[in-house]
C-alpha cells in the first residue's frame, strides 16, 4: 500500500512538472508569435519588402511574392502605413505547429481600423506568417 501511494505522489509531481514546462512553452510561443507580427507591422511602415518576403511561407508567399518583388511597392508600403498605429493580439494555438494572431491597423485620416487573422506556422522553431485573413 505505501508503495503504491509513493507512485501515485510520484505520477501527481510528474503531471504538475508537465503542466507547468507546458505553460511556459506556451507563453513563449505567444510573445514569439506576437512579436514577428509586431515585426511584420513595422516592415509595413518601413517598407522593407525583402524582411517581409523572410517572414513568410506559402501560401501567404505566393500570393504576394510578386507584388513584394516590385520596387515600387516599398513606396506604397510606407505611404499607406505612414502615421498608422497598430495592435496586436494573439488569439492562440490551432495545432502545436500553429498559431493565430489578430493584427489590427488604424491608417492616418481613417476611423475604423483594418484587421488581419494571421495563421503562423513553426519551420525550424521559429514561426513564420502562412496565411492571412483580412476581416
Amino acid at each position: 500500500m505505501r508503495k503504491i501511494n509513493f507512485i501515485y505522489i510520484g505520477l501527481i509531481l510528474f503531471c504538475t512538472m508537465i503542466g507547468v514546462f507546458s505553460t511556459v512553452s506556451w507563453a513563449e510561443d505567444e510573445i514569439k508569435a506576437e512579436a514577428l507580427v509586431k515585426s511584420y507591422y513595422s516592415h509595413l511602415q518601413n517598407g522593407n519588402t525583402s524582411e517581409i518576403l523572410n517572414m513568410i511561407i506559402d501560401p501567404l508567399l505566393s500570393e504576394r511574392s510578386s507584388m513584394l518583388s516590385n520596387p515600387l511597392y516599398a513606396n506604397y508600403l510606407k505611404n499607406i502605413y505612414s502615421g498608422a498605429s497598430a495592435s496586436v493580439r494573439y488569439i492562440g494555438d490551432i495545432y502545436n505547429t500553429q498559431c493565430r494572431v489578430e493584427l489590427t491597423i488604424l491608417r492616418a485620416g481613417q476611423s475604423v481600423p483594418k484587421s488581419s487573422v494571421f495563421t503562423l506556422k513553426r519551420v525550424n522553431d521559429e514561426y513564420k506568417l502562412a496565411q492571412e485573413i483580412v476581416k
